[in-house]
């Protein structure tokens, strides 16, 4: 039975295994089916119950709002909560109304009719109430303002024609009651406290003892009218204090009283429900109890089977998986185990552990190769460098010494060639690099200007002898003297694109053409330029069936142009690499017979003025005024040659060591400045001897620079760690050596 399973595939046994569970679940499922059917009817039951429960507090809550609006409404009388009120009262009367036709109770049915009668009677008050509002309102707002007005205006009246201090001082008396009277009838009327009622009543009295008992005769026939005045300021107020009992009334005892019989209605029907949730509650625990006697039996089976089925799974299944995911894992960082579990099974897992063994093999012939390709580049660039650094060196010598015109002509020749050899190498060297992805974009200032200006001089001679015009030509808005970006690779591609264009272009012109945009990067406060340089020509073109595949490495419009115009077919690749470091992408519009274009776009920032160094041109002149002591480190005697022969012709002298063990006995013996340390030497390497020099001298002490034919960014990174200042790739260019010699000259 074990063998019989273990040679199903995985869909076979999870389809026997879900078969298992499925069967039990039917079974299940149609054994409780006629219970839960019971429950949903009691669920439904319960459910119309609560609804009609929610339902009856959302009319209680509506109504107790309602009441709020009211005496909110008797204290401001504020219009816009009276729209409110209404508002309220006709939402509460479609919510009833909606209720009492769909309730299918026939005592729920009723009831909501009734309460819908009752909020019927208390919206009929609502007219009544603003009316009587107004009238009482009409009585403070008005009436006793007016007739406390005339009041006042007649007490100064009398108060004009009196002369005897004693008159004027009742005068002022009776003036006091009569503010006071008003003052407290307005707050007996808006906050009904009995007192100010009283005071009222008294201040009035006090006011007609005053007129009748006191004033002299002669003021007395003058002010008795007041007294007229007193008694309609009474009639006013104690109408107003009536008007105000049957607004209270209205308020207090007619709505308070629909109000209440609503609730006691709202409290019936909330009753009759909770003793329905009660019946209906009790049913439904006695059917989930015959429900869950069920589904105990049933569990008692499923749960064994479903975790047999999980064991049998995480263990088969799933641990198998995530071994073999674990393997891949392994093998794409690079880990190349030997053993790859589940390569003996015949299902499907057996197949992926077979297909990881074969990744495995695959990995480790890829990894032996990329090693096999590195040692080739590394072992290639240095054997070339050596010779190369002493071809371009002694002619780089030779051109200083007095030739004749045509002895001239031959050295340029061989420079060109050297160069053209170093060139091949350099795009060697990049494409292994940008397949590792260990160029680096860097950002740095560079006068614009001037990069154009070195670009279209290093092309004059060629494009002189072969008879074409090579353009440079600006359009768009103007572009600041200095710019940021990586003016090293953005050089090489113009270099590649023009070499390219003067290459294939027997006549007629090479542009290069540049276009500049100005703009504001969104959410930026500084100026950007789009820049974007085109390399027309009016060359041979590129036939369409090939313009697909011009940008891989190694690959040329026809294979016959390698004969006759040379190059590696790693100039466009090269390039297309760069301009997509730079977030761009080279464009190419060609048509055979009639020339290309190809441009890329660039988007770079203004940078600050630089100071730049005025590059020298008599190097003895230059240099001798600070005498520094160089020691060289090289094994190879052309090399050493070269060197001290540059050297020489700058104004210095120089001591040779043959290996690293020599460098270090002249740096204990000596005090140099400088030390020009090649890599790979006998006996003792120039790594370790710059090691052993650090022990004793600092980089402030000694500057060590490389001066190695090994030119890759690996062996630039171990120059550095283990302590060098400086590095120079061979072939050597006298400029850089002089760079380094005007930094250590520069640092003393």
């Amino acid at each position: 039975m074990k063998k019989y399973i273990e040679k199903l595939t995985i869909t076979k046994k999870i389809a026997i295994g879900f078969g298992l569970i499925f069967f039990l679940f039917i079974f299940n499922s149609l054994f409780i089916t006629k219970k839960l059917t019971g429950l949903k009817e009691v669920f439904s039951s319960y459910q119309k119950n609560s609804n009609v429960t929610t339902e009856v507090l959302k009319i209680e809550k509506s109504l107790s709002e309602l009441q709020r609006l009211t005496l909110a409404y008797s204290n401001t009388g504020s219009r816009s909560i009276f729209r409110k009120m209404n508002n309220n009262y006709q939402d509460l009367i479609i919510s009833i109304s909606n209720q009492a036709t769909s309730a299918e109770d026939k005592f729920i049915k009723k009831t909501m009719e009734d309460m819908l009668e009752v909020i019927k009677r208390y919206g009929a008050n609502f007219e009544d109430l603003r009316s009587r509002y107004n009238l009482k309102n009409e009585i403070i707002n008005n009436s006793l303002p007016e007739i406390n007005n005339t009041g006042r205006l007649f007490l100064e009246n009398i108060s004009k024609e009196v002369w005897s201090n004693r008159d004027r001082k009742l005068i002022q008396k009776i003036r006091g009651y009569w503010v006071e009277s008003n003052l407290n009838a307005l707050y007996f009327l808006t906050t009904l406290k009995n007192r100010k009622r009283v005071e009222v009543r008294e201040d009035t009295e006090r006011i007609k003892s005053i007129i009748t008992k006191e004033v002299t005769s002669k003021l007395k026939k003058g002010i008795t009218p007041f007294i007229n005045i007193v008694e309609r300021f009474n009639e006013i107020f104690y109408d107003a204090v009536q008007k105000n009992r049957l607004f209270l009334s209205l308020i207090n005892v007619v709505l308070a009283g629909e109000a209440f019989e609503f609730l006691s209605l709202s409290s019936d029907l909330s009753k009759y429900a909770l003793d329905n949730s009660l019946l209906l509650t009790k049913k439904n625990q006695e059917t989930t109890k015959e429900t869950l006697d069920v589904l105990k039996s049933t569990t008692l089976v499923f749960i064994p089977l479903v975790f047999f089925i999980f064991i049998y799974f995480n263990k088969n299944i799933s641990s198998a998986i995530s071994a073999i995911s674990s393997t891949f894992r392994d093998l794409l960082k690079g880990k190349l185990v030997t053993l790859i579990p589940g390569a003996d099974r015949s299902d499907e897992i057996g197949q992926l552990a077979q297909a990881a063994d074969a990744f495995r093999v695959a990995k480790e012939k890829a990894d032996a190769s990329t090693k096999i390709k590195s040692e080739f580049l590394a072992n290639m660039s240095h054997e070339i460098r050596t010779p190369m650094n002493g071809i371009l060196g002694m002619v780089t010598l030779l051109k200083d010494t007095e030739v004749t015109k045509e002895q001239e002509d031959m050295l340029n020749t061989i420079s060109s060639c050297g160069k053209s050899l170093s060139t091949i190498l350099n795009d060697i060297l990049d494409l292994s690099k940008a397949e590792s992805g260990m160029i680096i974009i860097e950002e740095t200032a560079f006068h614009f200007e001037n990069m154009i200006k070195e670009i279209q001089f290093l092309f004059t001679t060629v494009v002189r002898e072969k008879g074409i015009e090579l353009r440079v030509n600006h359009v768009g808005d103007t572009i600041p003297d200095y710019l940021v970006g990586d003016i090293t690779r953005i050089k090489q591609i113009l270099i590649n694109l023009i070499s390219n264009a003067i290459k294939f272009t027997d006549e007629g012109y090479v542009e290069l053409r540049t276009t500049t945009q100005e703009y504001i990067p969104e959410g930026k406060d500084h100026k950007r330029y789009r820049l974007k340089f085109e390399v027309i020509d009016t060359g041979i073109g590129i036939p369409l069936e090939s313009q697909d595949q011009l940008f891989e490495a190694f690959v040329q419009a026809d294979t016959s142009t390698t004969r006759e115009f040379g190059g590696t077919g790693l100039g466009l690749s090269i390039s297309s690499g760069l301009a997509q470091l730079m977030s761009s992408n080279i464009v190419m519009d060609s048509k055979e017979g009639e020339g290309s274009v190809f441009s890329f776009e660039l988007h770079l920032d203004e940078a600050a003025a630089m100071i730049t160094e005025k590059r020298i041109k008599d190097y003895k002149k230059s240099l001798s005024k600070n005498k520094i002591n160089i020691l060289l480190v090289e094994d190879n005697m052309i090399n050493i040659k070269v060197a001290k022969l540059m050297l020489k012709k700058m104004g210095f002298s120089i001591d040779i060591a043959k290996d690293g063990k020599e460098a270090l006995f002249y740096t204990n013996k000596n005090k140099y400045d400088l030390v020009f340390m090649d890599m790979q030497m006998p006996v003792m390497d120039g790594l370790t001897a710059t090691r052993e020099i650090r022990k004793k001298f600092s980089k402030e002490e000694l500057y060590i620079c490389a001066m190695t034919a090994n030119a890759f960014q690996s062996d630039r990174d171990a120059c550095f760690q283990a302590g060098m200042n400086d590095f120079l790739a061979k072939p050597l260019n006298r400029d850089e050596i002089v760079a380094v010699i005007e930094k250590v000259t520069n640092a003393s």
